[in-house]
Parts: C-alpha cells; sequence; structure tokens
C-alpha cells in the first residue's frame, strides 16, 4: 500500500534518534574541548582579553562570553577586576 508499517516507522525512529544522540554527544565533546582550552589559555594568562581569546580557539567574542558563564556558574572560574582566576 505504500505506507510504511507502525514498526517501520517506529525502527526508523529509533535509528533517527540514535543518530540525534550521537550528533549531541560529538557537539557536547567538542564543547568540552573548547571550554577544557579556555581554561588552560586562562591558566596561563588570566589577563587575557576576549578578543584574544575568540581568536586563539576560533569563535566570536559572544561565545567566549557564553563560554566563561558556563565555566563560572560550574565553579571553575571566577571573574575578577583583573582578569579570569581559575579555580583547581
Amino acid at each position: 500500500s505504500g505506507r510504511a508499517s507502525l514498526s517501520d516507522m517506529l525502527s526508523n525512529n529509533g535509528q533517527f534518534d540514535m543518530n540525534l544522540n550521537r550528533l549531541q554527544a560529538g557537539r557536547k565533546a567538542k564543547l568540552d574541548s573548547r571550554l577544557d582550552r579556555l581554561l588552560d589559555i586562562y591558566h596561563t594568562n588570566p589577563t587575557l582579553g576576549i578578543s584574544d581569546a575568540s581568536r586563539l580557539l576560533n569563535v566570536s567574542r559572544q561565545t567566549i562570553y557564553s563560554y566563561l558563564e558556563q565555566l563560572e556558574k560550574a565553579g571553575k572560574i571566577r571573574r575578577t577586576g583583573h582578569g579570569i582566576e581559575v579555580l583547581e
């Protein structure tokens, strides 16, 4: 009849979910890697400017602000009047 059976649709959905999970895991790994790299950068150079950090990571300034916000919420950094303090 040309219509997919319910089991076919569920099976395709399962495949879609697996691919989506894999994609999300890949994105999370990339984000974690960038956040780790940003921590390393600020650990060695706490007064580095946002523009320089964005160039080093090859992302926008807004992305750096977002990453710093995530790191601060996670308790990994503290913004001081003189730069970024990486908390051990």
